[in-house]
């Protein structure tokens, strides 16, 4: 009888989006709106964001925080203050572009026409930085109670992720300022049993259901870089910078 409740009062708990395969969606960007620079649009490259933590997931072998966090940055970057701010020039894939450009080069040569193409964009300002820290189970506790059989019981824990950024000047390799944002990355789990006895107390039944609920270190990644460009912002322009 355990074994044939149990499936039943399981697939009565779940409500039907669960029971369906979640549909694509777009990531949003995460904005500051901040009054455009004094000194007008600012050029800058990034080269890279890299996992500075070395720590892993568990007992895998994979890493516990992306590897492509420069495409948050350059995300951020681009989408801050609605694109009034930055004008990214394109430095992680430069390879393929110069290939390019040759190709469009050598094709134009061959077919005896004027190379006219315009010369490469560069930045002013690098911006460079990475993961650098991933603080495991920082924070952890719970609580739980029952009654007559029937109880609840709850469980959090807490991990950090930290992440810096810095801006260079590309004319003479000065540090202009530099920033370390931290955020934490909240695990939630909230578990319900029963247990009720039947014939005469012979027998039992046990019924539990919970859910557990972690914030993707991913997520957290993006909004601590785009907390961070945001800092850069507000500390560059107390500075003069733009």
């Amino acid at each position: 009888m355990k074994y044939l409740l149990l499936p039943l009062v399981l697939s009565a708990c779940m409500s039907p989006s669960d029971k369906l395969t979640d549909a694509p969606i777009i990531v949003r960007p995460i904005s500051y709106n901040v009054p455009a620079p004094a000194k007008g649009i600012v050029t800058v490259a990034v080269y890279g964001f890299s996992d500075l933590t070395g720590q892993r997931a568990g007992s895998t072998l994979s890493a516990a925080v992306t590897q492509g966090a420069e495409n948050y940055l350059i995300d951020s970057l681009k989408n801050f203050s609605k694109g009034k701010w930055f004008r990214v020039v394109e430095r992680k894939g430069i390879d393929n572009v110069v290939r390019e450009r040759q190709i469009v080069k050598t094709s134009r040569e061959s077919l005896d026409k004027k190379d006219d193409l315009p010369p490469l964009l560069y930045a002013g300002i690098i911006i460079e930085g990475g993961i650098i820290g991933y603080d495991s189970n920082v924070k952890s506790g719970g609580d739980g109670a029952r009654v007559f059989g029937v109880g609840t019981n709850t469980k959090y824990t807490t991990h950090i992720v930290t992440v810096s950024l810095r801006t260079v000047s590309v004319a003479s390799s000065e540090v202009l300022n530099t920033i370390i944002v931290e955020k934490q990355i909240l695990s939630y789990s909230e578990n319900t049993t029963v247990m009720k006895f039947f014939d005469m107390d012979t027998k039992t039944l046990e019924i539990e259901t919970g859910a557990n609920t972690n914030e993707a270190p991913s997520y957290a990644v993006q909004r601590a870089i785009a907390k961070g460009v945001y800092e850069l912002v507000l500390d560059g322009k107390k500075k003069g910078l733009w």
